[in-house]
């Protein structure tokens, strides 16, 4: 299908980030390790096979998934890809080492978990990672990447014929949200961006806030004018406009995010560096093999990457300019529509 030739991302409100947005992405795709390591269905002996044994190691990798990091795959061609996957890892580098796999509940303490060595390595929010204490934080971080992209990018869009021509039009108005892991830093931008421009809380701002678990199901609606603002990812904003291009011409960009790590998975930083050394090249050499090419197909993503901590720098930095909008004194409470 033919694309627009209309720029989709376009807004006077933020500087653009050289070589604009990125394809898409699977939301949450760092929780695949996990699954890569433990997929309901393997066989002992393979799941085994994912990682190695030496001497002297320990026998068993404890990875956790942190409740909103989690995200539904089709299991049956997870399993599959991953049965393979192992076999050839296995074959290749002759590392063994049982994994088991738990997820985490909300009211569970994810500092209290790592600090009590319940488990190896956790895939977590980089909300709930840079709220740990720095002793809980290892160096490094691996992170999910499309086309070399680790970040997302988030977009507040309206329609052309809504008039709303700034953010000054939207008290009052209702704002529909795609809710997923690869969104969960947008909450924090929405306020930071209404704060920035004099305006109060998103609570208070908008008449209505909905969320939904699909990014068409936000976007749509206020295509067809039954809702006033959506926030989504560019990356789903650009995909549903190579679906339909009528979207980039009738829907109105409002602001742009800068880049944002929303989600990541870590070692503990006491683990083993035996064990460590052995599982981070199998995490790493994915797309090396035609079997860990599947797996990435399955997760729909390109490799997964090793980055240092202070890749979250930029993420780190909204969420203080949140905190410090949560203290501002509102002035502009008073303008906001009851």
């Amino acid at each position: 299908m033919a694309k627009s030739t209309k720029p989709i991302i376009k807004s006077s409100n933020v500087t653009p980030v050289p070589g604009g947005p990125g394809p898409r992405r699977l939301i949450g795709a760092v929780t695949a390790l996990a699954i890569w390591f433990a997929a309901p269905g393997l066989g002992a002996a393979d799941r085994a096979a994912a990682i190695g044994h030496a001497a002297g190691s320990p026998s068993l990798v404890r990875i956790g998934i942190a409740p909103g990091a989690w995200v539904a795959v089709n299991h049956d061609d997870a399993t599959a890809a991953i049965s393979a996957w192992a076999k050839t890892i296995v074959k290749a580098r002759g590392i063994l080492l049982g994994v088991e796999t738990r997820t985490f509940e909300p009211e569970e303490d994810l500092a209290a978990i790592l600090a009590s060595h319940r488990v190896d390595a956790l895939a977590m929010t980089s909300v709930q990672f840079l709220g740990l204490e720095p002793s809980l934080q290892p160096e490094s971080v691996f992170l999910a990447t499309k086309s070399g992209l680790i970040a997302e990018q988030y977009v507040l869009l309206v329609h052309e014929n809504s008039g709303i021509i700034d953010l000054a039009g939207l008290p009052g108005r209702t704002l529909l949200l795609h809710a997923s892991p690869r969104t969960s830093l947008a909450p924090y931008w929405i306020e930071v961006l209404l704060a920035n421009h004099s305006l109060a809380s998103a609570n208070e701002v908008f008449k209505k806030q909905e969320s939904f678990d699909t990014a068409s199901k936000a976007i749509l609606p206020v295509f067809f004018r039954k809702a006033d603002a959506c926030l989504v990812t560019t990356n789903a904003f650009e995909l549903a406009c190579e679906l339909n291009p009528q979207l980039a011409r009738h829907l109105r960009v409002l602001a742009v995010s800068r880049p944002l790590i929303p989600d990541l998975f870590c070692f503990r930083p006491d683990y083993n560096p035996e064990a460590r050394e052995k599982l981070e090249p199998a995490i790493l050499d994915l797309q090396e093999s035609s079997a860990g090419r599947q797996v990435l197909t399955v997760f729909k993503c390109d490799r997964m990457v090793k980055r240092p901590v202070s890749c979250l720098d930029g993420t780190k930095s909204l969420l203080a300019e949140y905190q410090r909008a949560k203290e501002r004194p509102n002035k502009a409470r008073d303008s906001v529509h009851p």
